[in-house]
């Protein structure tokens, strides 16, 4: 059971309460996976550290995977873009020590857009969602 094992870590149950416009509470390199489920809707990326934060926190290797909403996607692509290694950087495995680049991720995958909240009438088939998925470097 996937939650078992996560309350068995030796992280004592990490979900706590975050200011999402201050840094997040953990240490560097804490996590091996950080998930983000309908958060960044409400929240202004240009006001927000929340992705670098993410990155921060997972170490090099780890995963973050976290979704957002079609219409909100556009707002959030300079504060994705500004995380990614260049193409350059990532075949020669530089990461963010190349050239004074703050890339710290490489996207592995990104899923959708697939229905949100399918049957609320207030969302309809004009809003949807996406799943991304960045490997931290």
């Amino acid at each position: 059971d996937l939650n078992t094992n996560a309350n068995n870590t030796n992280n004592d149950n990490n979900n706590k309460d975050a200011d999402n416009y201050a840094p997040l509470p953990y240490a560097t390199n804490q996590f091996d996976m950080v998930t983000c489920t309908g958060t960044l809707t409400y929240i202004d990326p240009n006001e927000s550290n929340l992705l670098r934060e993410f990155a921060r926190i997972v170490r090099s290797g780890g995963i973050v995977c976290y979704t957002n909403r079609t219409d909100k996607l556009e707002r959030w692509k300079n504060a994705e873009s500004e995380l990614l290694v260049s193409e350059e950087e990532g075949s020669s495995g530089s990461g963010s020590s190349s050239g004074g680049s703050s890339g710290v991720w490489r996207r592995e995958e990104s899923i959708g857009p697939i229905p949100y909240l399918p049957g609320n009438a207030e969302y309809g088939k004009e809003i949807e969602v996406v799943i991304f998925i960045y490997r931290v470097l």
